[in-house]
């Protein structure tokens, strides 16, 4: 699933590089509404010039993250790590923008796990439930085998006792 999330976040990376850094930035909102993902803009320098959910101007520079050095050497990169100004798990994608061989920026991408986290609970929960399940057969199984094994003898102790108590003597079973 997260690689799923990966190829699709890289896919709208290159589709938001095909356009110019200016028009992009008009329709940034729109951008990251449609690619369900947070949008950032970053320059050559790692300074951030367009960011789709927070200000730019409180932002840090971003050029050591794991995401754009990958990107920067292989030329697409991907990161998952724990984001401090949303508080959760995140898949962070990024891609350089170029102009002819030069490195001009980096379109990064990032979108929460929340749907990764909530797939691998919900198979966690339906396995619980299947071995809940298989250990309650197991347990009529079990208990049905052991009464038909202890019942001859239940009829050797009822043969036995009535041989204690004198009475006549007939077939035990």
């Amino acid at each position: 699933m997260t690689d799923k999330i990966e190829a699709e976040l890289l896919t709208y990376a290159q589709l938001i590089d095909l356009n110019s850094a200016q028009k992009m930035s008009d329709q940034f909102q729109q951008i990251a509404r449609i690619s369900n993902s947070r949008v950032t803009l970053v320059d050559s320098q790692g300074r951030v010039f367009a960011d789709s959910e927070k200000d730019i101007t409180t932002m840090e520079n971003h050029f050591s993250r794991p995401e754009l050095q990958e990107a920067r050497l292989k030329g697409k990169g991907k990161s998952i790590r724990f984001s401090q100004t949303i508080g959760v798990d995140m898949l962070y994608v990024a891609i350089p923008m170029k102009s002819g061989s030069q490195i001009t920026g980096y379109v990064r991408l990032a979108r929460p796990l929340h749907d990764v986290q909530s797939a691998i609970e919900k198979v966690y929960r339906s396995i619980f439930l299947a071995m809940m399940i298989v250990a309650v057969i197991a347990l009529v199984i079990a208990l049905i085998f052991s009464y038909r094994l202890a019942a001859p003898i239940r009829a050797l102790e009822r043969f036995t006792e009535r041989l204690r108590q004198g009475h006549p003597v007939g077939p035990f079973f």
